[in-house]
């Protein structure tokens, strides 16, 4: 089954799920996030906000 909205589900809003089968996923991305929040405040703020409306505009 295809990605799709949670509110989409057939069995919203009574679903569950089985927190082992993301949480390595969820922790890795939270440990590359402190990286990035460490990397973000060694710049300074010009290359911060740089950064950032580099990053919303590929996003769009």
């Amino acid at each position: 089954m295809g990605l799709i909205y949670s509110h989409r589900a057939p069995d919203w809003p009574n679903y569950t799920w089985d927190r082992t089968t993301f949480s390595a996923d969820l922790a890795a991305v939270h440990f590359r996030l402190g990286q990035l929040v460490v990397a973000m405040a060694a710049l300074g703020i010009e290359a911060r906000q740089e950064t950032v409306l580099s990053v919303l505009g590929r996003m769009s």
